[in-house]
């Protein structure tokens, strides 16, 4: 944050660290100072500067006491040497005036400063109970996070333990489960080698009565075969009778759709003829209307 004070003079302050603050004061003069010690310079250079103002409100009053002392000095005298006092004290009382001006300047600029200042002091407070707040919320989370730690690693050591016993009473049951799943698997394999045996023997059996039948069916394949041959020539003939039929078909559909073509026209000519007819008695309607208008008109002139 940078403030002007006057052309010459302003005042920056620039955060680069949640600790600290660089105060810039004056022309490339920089001061590291920590929130705290910024604050604290910040209320010394205002004591200074109320002190300050305060001298020069003394001078300036003095000055104007001279201005004073000096004009009731420069009234008219009778005397020969008038001219070169009354010269002499005109430029002793512009002298005066521009000291005055100066005074004054320097006491408005003091106190801009000195504004300045207290805006900077009020904006560093500000940051500076921020930073505690935050400071604060931190220290309190790092206190959470280093109980949860703690707690964590209990717990950790705790688990650990008991995945040894854990593991130790898995590997048991796992090797009394092994013990017996091999046991019946010794069981179930001899007895599925009698089951195979049997089964063995049957399959013997209904491969030889599955021969018989393949015979009969060979026999049977060769009767069908000349029913197919019988079959398809009777499809030959179905398919042209189909044939035959769809070219039917076919002659119907063109027929029915020229006759609804016929009764389209009809339709239309039927409509054409009655809008004439209409026409026609629309217009003989009015010639009759004319008709009897005139020789209601020649009737009357006669």
């Amino acid at each position: 944050m940078q403030t002007d004070i006057g052309s010459n003079f302003y005042v920056q302050t620039v955060i680069t660290d949640p600790h600290k603050v660089f105060l810039m004061i004056g022309m490339g003069f920089y001061l590291e100072l920590t929130l705290e010690e910024a604050i604290l310079a910040i209320d010394k250079r205002e004591a200074l500067l109320n002190e300050e103002l305060k001298q020069l409100s003394i001078q300036s009053s003095r000055i104007k006491a001279n201005i004073k002392k000096r004009a009731k000095m420069s009234e008219p005298t009778a005397t020969s040497a008038q001219p070169v006092a009354d010269h002499h004290m005109r430029a002793e009382i512009e002298r005066l005036n521009r000291e005055l001006a100066q005074t004054s300047a320097e006491k408005i600029q003091s106190a801009q400063y000195g504004l300045v200042l207290l805006d900077e002091k009020e904006e560093l407070q500000r940051r500076y109970d921020d930073l505690e707040s935050s400071y604060e919320t931190v220290r309190k989370d790092l206190e959470e996070l280093r109980e949860a730690f703690a707690k964590s690693q209990t717990n950790q050591k705790v688990s650990a333990n008991t995945g040894v016993e854990r593991e130790e009473k898995l590997l048991e049951e796992s090797a009394h489960k092994e013990a017996n799943f091999r046991s019946k698997a010794s069981e179930e394999t001899e007895w599925e080698r009698r089951t195979l045996r049997v089964e063995l023997k049957e399959l013997k059996l209904r491969e030889s009565r599955l021969l018989a039948d393949n015979n009969e069916l060979e026999e049977e394949n060769i009767s069908l075969q000349k029913q197919v041959s019988v079959l398809k020539s009777s499809q030959v003939d179905f398919e042209t009778s189909k044939h035959e039929v769809r070219r039917l078909q076919e002659d119907m559909e063109a027929l029915n759709a020229q006759l609804e073509e016929y009764e389209h026209l009809k339709r239309i000519a039927e409509r054409q003829m009655e809008e004439a007819l209409e026409a026609l008695q629309s217009e003989r309607e009015q010639k009759y209307r004319h008709f009897f208008l005139n020789l209601a008109a020649y009737l009357s002139l006669s």
